[in-house]
């Protein structure tokens, strides 16, 4: 529906953009009654799957949004199909076309009996190649019969507006009294628009389909998977007319070979239908396309499924260890668990696994954390300070593991080596002696005010010193110092976060009790001398001070304040 209709109901929309076969599945068979938001609830409780799937092509965000509004009272998902899943990355590098083209291309490419060529008939006119081993050859674009008509009333307003079924009835007038159309007719105004438009749409159809067949009947069979190879038969190209005007071209092309509704132009070959190439109109191919990529796919993750399903058994029971920022009873920042459950997602890297560890928690990892927690296990082993038989076997069960994750996932170390070298190569944030992250040189610092403006409330952590504890689940907690930078805006959310940016470049959003704790941890662990992963040093020349700030208690938290403005520890 266009923008201007979306204020009406969805439901009535819908009910006249779908056919009916569609309006039954959703709303019932009863058609004594009109379709409703309460009956398409009702109808989808019944089923199986209550959720209708909806498999979108096409690249106008305006017509997914029309598409979402006419479905929004009733129970669905759109998948919007995306170029990749249409067509491989070799094909489909520098081909400028739109994402129902390909498919159309897809399509051509599937083709088992040789080469191919697809008309597609619609608001435009378009048309693709493919010989018999499914290489792309090409194809172009052109305004469609009901395109060219409407731009006739659209550019002269005085010119009748036609549409396409006038010029199959007269095609068939034609046809049935055997006279050819002309174009030096002396008929009415809508029978000279509708003759010239068919008449440049036969001209275009015949330089298309003598160029094509001139590259595809040199074109060698698809091999083995042709059936027709196989015994030796020599294939003919297949033309295949598809879209909503596909019967119009069908009547057109057999009009080439016997010239019935135009006169012949001169002595051309005209490829005939039947001897040069075969031709049949398909108006669901792109459905019939669309299901084969769909099937496709469904094999693909099948195959993986199968695949993970194979070393389920395994992994389940295997043991891991993982590092907490929380420390047990003995004071250990080490867990040991173990892996309980499977979950499979597509594509198979995105899977995850269940984890149950001793003390009761649970949680999911996937493939590459799961990858790691088995390595730290095989190199820490149990709790216990004696290592047991039963301790042995146990890590050689997850050693094990390990060697199937890598069977399975040929690339996983370089992926973990990947995520390894981005963790250490930070950016680095570069501190000056008042806490705030240093400005780049040719920056040019803002003039102050005169007159000084009183802070407001929210603002009142800005530049405050923070610490806090982190941990990757492979490694002991850290401790990192940030400093607060700033106010976080959020929509739609009344409570004041505050922007906190570490010392390794990371940076988050916090709430008031969390600066409140990491301002008391940066305090604890200053007062207590507790080491620090890394110093915050200044160089200064000879002859220059430090001076260092006074702590002052300000709404109970302890802030940072300086005996000299701007300088502060």
């Amino acid at each position: 529906p266009e923008a201007s209709q979306r204020e009406e109901d969805p439901t009535a929309l819908l009910s006249r953009h779908i056919p009916g076969s569609l309006l039954s599945y959703i709303f019932g068979d009863d058609k004594s009654a009109s379709p409703t938001k309460l009956s398409g609830i009702r109808e989808a409780s019944q089923k199986r799957m209550p959720v209708l799937c909806i498999v979108a092509i096409g690249s106008n965000d305006d017509s997914m949004k029309g598409l979402e509004f006419i479905f929004r009272d009733y129970p669905h998902r759109i998948v919007r199909m995306q170029d990749s899943d249409v067509l491989a990355p070799e094909v489909a590098k520098g081909l400028d076309v739109g994402i129902d083209r390909k498919v159309v291309i897809r399509g051509a490419m599937d083709n088992a009996d040789g080469p191919c060529l697809v008309i597609d008939a619609g608001s435009l006119l378009s048309h693709d190649a493919c010989d018999g081993k499914s290489n792309y050859l090409g194809g172009g674009i052109a305004p469609g019969l009901q395109t060219r008509l409407r731009a006739m009333n659209t550019c002269n307003a005085a010119m009748p507006a036609l549409d396409v079924a006038y010029c199959e009835k007269l095609l068939e007038s034609a046809e049935k009294e055997k006279k050819q159309l002309s174009v030096l007719g002396k008929n009415s105004i809508e029978d000279q628009i509708a003759i010239g438009v068919l008449s440049d749409v036969s001209n275009y159809l015949l330089s298309i389909i003598t160029a094509s067949m001139m590259k595809l009947s040199q074109q060698k069979a698809k091999g083995v998977a042709n059936p027709k190879a196989e015994k030796g038969q020599a294939t003919r190209p297949r033309i295949i007319a598809t879209g909503g005007d596909a019967k119009i071209v069908k009547k057109l092309l057999q009009g080439l070979e016997n010239s019935t509704y135009f006169a012949p132009t001169g002595k051309i070959n005209v490829p005939k239908v039947g001897v040069d190439y075969d031709l049949e109109v398909d108006y669901r191919f792109i459905l019939h396309t669309i299901a084969n990529i769909m099937r496709q796919k469904h094999e693909e993750v099948s195959h993986q499924k199968h695949a993970l399903d194979g070393i389920k058994d395994e992994l389940l029971g295997q043991r891991v260890a993982c590092y907490f920022t929380i420390a047990d009873e003995d004071g250990d920042y080490l867990f040991r668990g173990t892996i309980c459950r499977s979950s499979f997602r597509s594509p198979i890297e995105d899977s995850f696994f269940g984890i149950r560890y001793d003390d009761g928690d649970r949680e999911d990892k996937g493939v590459l954390d799961l990858y790691k927690l088995l390595a730290l296990y095989c190199s820490k082993g149990e709790k216990a300070t004696i290592q047991t038989k039963e301790h042995a076997a146990k890590i050689e069960g997850s050693k094990a593991a390990m060697a199937k994750l890598e069977e399975m996932f040929p690339k996983l170390k370089e992926s973990i080596k990947v995520q390894e070298e981005k963790r250490q190569t930070r950016k680095r944030v570069s501190w000056s002696r008042s806490g705030t992250p240093k400005k780049r040189p040719g920056q040019n610092t803002p003039k102050r005010s005169a007159k000084k403006r009183k802070a407001p409330q929210s603002a009142r952590f800005v530049n405050c010193r923070v610490a806090k504890e982190f941990s990757d689940g492979t490694s002991a907690p850290k401790i990192f110092e940030g400093v607060v930078d700033g106010i976080a805006k959020l929509r739609g959310r009344s409570e004041t976060l505050w922007h906190v940016t570490y010392e390794d470049g990371d940076d988050e959003d916090l709430n008031e009790t969390e600066v409140k704790e990491c301002i008391a941890m940066y305090r604890k662990c200053h007062r207590t001398g507790r080491k620090r992963v890394r110093r915050l040093t200044t160089n200064h020349g000879p002859g220059s001070a430090v001076v260092i700030g006074l702590l002052a208690a300000r709404d109970g938290v302890g802030v940072s304040t300086c005996e000299r403005e701007g300088e502060c520890a």
